[in-house]
C-alpha cells in the first residue's frame, strides 16, 4: 500500500483529504504546518508521494518549500501541488503536478494513482 504525506492547513480540508485517500486505498500522513511536514519529509518514515496545498498558514510558498525539501531529501517522489489560486510558475519549475481547488475524491485519486504509476 503506497504512502501519502497530505499537507494541508484547513482542517475541514484535510478531513476530506483523509477520508478520499482511505477510500482509495492508501495509507496516509499528515501535516497541517509547514515545520511538521518539513520534518516528516526529513524523517525516515516511508513516503512514496507528497501532496500539499501551495499556500499554508500565510506561508504563499510553503508546499513548494515542502517539494525542495522532498527534491532534495528523497529524490525521485512525485509531488503532487493544490492550490485554489490554479497553476504558477514556480510549480512548473518544481516539475510537479497540480490538482486545483475545489476536487473531487475521483480527480484526487486518479491524480495520485497517475503519478505513482509515473514512480
Amino acid at each position: 500500500m503506497a504512502v501519502i504525506l497530505a499537507v494541508e492547513d484547513e482542517p475541514q480540508i484535510l478531513s476530506l483529504i483523509k477520508t478520499y485517500l482511505e477510500e482509495g486505498g492508501y495509507e496516509a500522513l499528515y501535516a497541517s504546518r509547514l515545520n511538521e511536514a518539513e520534518v516528516i519529509v526529513r524523517s525516515a518514515l516511508p513516503i512514496d508521494l507528497i501532496f500539499t496545498d501551495i499556500n499554508l498558514h500565510g506561508e504563499l510558498r510553503g508546499g513548494l518549500l515542502i517539494g525542495e525539501v522532498a527534491r532534495h531529501t528523497r529524490p525521485g517522489t512525485p509531488v503532487l501541488y493544490t492550490s485554489g489560486r490554479g497553476v504558477t510558475e514556480a510549480v512548473r519549475f518544481n516539475d510537479g503536478e497540480f490538482l486545483l481547488k475545489p476536487y473531487s475524491e475521483t480527480q484526487l485519486v486518479s491524480a495520485v494513482a497517475h503519478l505513482l504509476r509515473k514512480k
